[in-house]
């Protein structure tokens, strides 16, 4: 590929393939956004990101001291089939085989209608369980997350980057404007005691929205306790997002058997 010629940047890093500790999964679709009525074009986001994967920075980092030679990174390529149910389908079965494997994916979108399903690959990820035994198993067909009483469940902390709260209580689709409740309502992930915390969330958002994403159990961080950090009642310092999430992370991933993150490319937006 052009986007893994150069030998000195990330992109050097990155190989066509589905085995490696890190694999790269594309999700090309924006349905959930068209039918949401938002702005179409995030279908292009995984193959702009291969493009510029040569232009990313380098492998020795001289600011960081961080030397990135020894990863490699395999690229899976896009998720392709002739319906959105099967894609979504696909998508939670290829996460479900990395799991299996111990490996990492990060999965480029598309917009966000893939989270619940990424998701339900995680929280449905059975060890030593062959895909065709699984596919038996789980009601992937309809995706409502119907589980017999012997499938284990896994519990996940759901860290989304995002200014919004993509839900709605009076409302359940696949939309990208609906992603959370899909989620919260789905069975798999109410029984296996998983949780999702939304990290930057602009003050700008609907009551009855967040009164119900906290009813079912989330959490928020506000955008404003992001950019501060509060010292004691009078007195707030700068800090920098990145020392909260961390500092989010080391305090609650040890609840939990696995972490998921999203990225909302729209928290950039906000913030600038």
């Amino acid at each position: 590929m052009e986007a893994y010629k150069s030998s000195k940047t990330i992109g050097a890093l990155f190989h066509p393939g589905f085995y490696d500790q890190f694999v790269l999964i594309g999700f090309p679709y924006d349905e959930g956004a068209r039918s949401s009525g938002l702005r179409a074009g995030a279908a292009y986001g995984p193959d702009c990101f291969r493009r510029f994967l040569h232009k990313l920075g380098p492998i020795h980092n001289a600011e960081f001291g961080a030397d990135l030679s020894e990863i490699t990174v395999c690229d899976y390529g896009n998720i392709s089939a002739s319906t959105m149910k099967e894609r979504y389908e696909k998508l939670s079965n290829k996460i479900r085989l990395t799991m299996g494997r111990g490996q990492i994916s990060f999965i480029l979108g598309g917009s966000k209608d893939l989270i619940p399903f990424c998701i339900k690959g995680v929280t449905e990820y059975q060890p030593g369980l062959k895909m065709p035994e699984l596919k038996e198993k789980t009601d992937s067909s309809t995706h409502k997350g119907i589980q017999p009483e012997n499938l284990k469940l896994h519990k996940i902390l759901i860290l989304a980057i995002t200014p919004f709260i993509d839900t709605d209580p009076n409302e359940i689709s696949t939309s990208s404007k609906y992603i959370w409740r899909h989620t919260l309502e789905d069975p798999s992930f109410i029984k296996s005691g998983s949780k999702v915390v939304l990290f930057g969330v602009n003050s700008i958002c609907d009551k009855n929205n967040y009164d119900y994403f906290i009813s079912k159990g989330g959490s928020i961080i506000w955008l404003d306790e992001v950019r501060k950090q509060k010292v004691n009642a009078n007195k707030f310092i700068q800090t920098q997002a990145g020392k909260v999430f961390e500092e989010l992370i080391n305090k609650q991933n040890v609840e939990y058997d696995h972490v998921y993150v999203s990225f909302d490319l729209e928290s950039v937006m906000v913030i600038c």
